[in-house]
């Protein structure tokens, strides 16, 4: 068969089966929009508690299709909002005419089940959920072959996925992070403090306390990390404190990053996030540059120390990896 014969023979074949697919979508959508034809349609399939469940004086047919445009031609779908124990609710109805049935429809039907429920709490504007019953209509020659089971997708990994997905998420509270925690995770320790420095009353006196951090972010993780921590800081301060933070800061870096803490403070200053620093902290840009460059030259080991701006992993300084208490850095120096 030349590959003229078999491109047309592809395409007939296509429009075939749209042409199948389009006879099945209409039977389907103008059966089951009739409140009738969809009760008993319901009594037949639903499980029997929850059909038990529903209220059948109230069944209203929804006009809208949650198929993703592409899948359109394998699938159509049907919503009936109901009530379920006298609370909103919807029976979705997932249809597929497919010969060859689609092994991912459990997690399309869960990818539908929330489209669902973010068009009702937009529409009526509530944040409670409606209950979103969905049933997979299969038309084939034989039984659905696959598991309609959405945490089977996990494969081996099913019982870590529900002990997941089915409990409360959990949330990681910056309140609750200890100064024994901050000791023993000095990274994403310090992190959490920089957060509850917000609009903090004594924020430098706080500030200050996390010193020998800021000088083990500075040398483990990178100047990069204190910069972005510092614009934080300085975006939550009252305008006559942003000199003494950034002042406060460099006192606890590498001379290197005090000269990009300057830079850094130019920059917003330009932008128009800081305004009205004392004049003290104004600095030329040629004065900048001569920093940066005094900064690099007085630390030649520091591509040693940090190359890439990459966590350290153990060395003379930090054997086995671990993180140093504030004592191995700044004896004498306490929280």
């Amino acid at each position: 068969m030349s590959k003229t014969k078999k491109n047309h023979s592809t395409e007939s074949d296509k429009s075939e089966s749209e042409k199948a697919h389009n006879s099945y979508d209409a039977l389907f959508k103008h059966f089951m929009s009739n409140p009738n034809n969809a009760m008993d349609f319901f009594d037949l399939f639903l499980a029997k508690e929850i059909w038990a469940k529903v209220n059948k004086q109230y069944m209203e047919l929804c006009p809208e299709s949650f198929v993703d445009n592409k899948l359109k031609h394998k699938h159509v779908d049907i919503l009936y909002r109901t009530r379920f124990d006298n609370e909103d609710g919807y029976i979705y109805i997932l249809s597929e005419e497919q010969t060859q049935p689609d092994k991912a429809l459990p997690f399309r039907i869960m990818q539908y089940i929330l489209r669902i429920i973010e068009m009702h709490k937009k529409q009526f504007k509530t944040d409670a959920f409606p209950i979103v019953y969905p049933l997979i209509f299969h038309v084939g020659k034989k039984e659905y072959p696959y598991s309609t089971d959405f945490f089977d997708g996990f494969g081996e990994h099913k019982a870590l996925a529900k002990s997941i997905l089915m409990n409360p998420f959990p949330v990681a509270n910056v309140t609750g992070v200890t100064d024994e925690d901050l000791n023993a995770h000095p990274l994403a320790g310090t992190l959490s403090r920089v957060y509850q420095l917000a609009n903090a009353r004594d924020l430098i006196f706080k500030l200050k306390k996390l010193k020998p951090k800021f000088y083990y972010i500075d040398t483990h993780s990178g100047s990069d990390s204190v910069l972005s921590m510092l614009e934080f800081i300085l975006s939550k301060t009252e305008k006559g404190d942003a000199d003494t933070v950034v002042e406060t800061v460099q006192h606890m870096v590498s001379e290197e990053t005090k000269g990009k803490i300057m830079t850094l403070v130019q920059q917003l200053e330009n932008r128009g996030i800081l305004k009205g620093m004392q004049q003290g902290m104004h600095l030329k840009t040629s004065e900048i540059a001569n920093l940066n460059q005094r900064s690099i030259d007085s630390s030649p080991d520091a591509a040693k120390r940090n190359p890439g701006g990459t966590f350290r992993g153990p060395s003379s300084r930090n054997p086995g990896g671990r993180f140093p208490d504030s004592a191995a850095l700044y004896p004498g120096y306490t929280l």
